[in-house]
């Protein structure tokens, strides 16, 4: 049990690094999901399109 709440941790704390590095980079980033779902957008790519992260997450490309 102890295992599986430390790994939760750990993954928790890899998603919030890679959203701070994703957010860092100069150029705009879209991550989309297997089915054309964009699920990600950094401040470069919302500030490219013109547009907030809860406008273009659940867009399909």
């Amino acid at each position: 049990m102890n295992e599986t709440i430390n790994s939760d941790k750990n993954e928790l704390i890899t998603k919030q690094e890679h959203e701070t590095l994703f957010n860092a980079i100069m150029d705009g980033l879209v991550q989309v999901n297997l089915l054309g779902e964009i699920v990600y957008a950094n401040h470069s790519a919302q500030r490219i399109l013109n547009t907030k992260k809860s406008e273009i997450t659940k867009v399909f490309f």
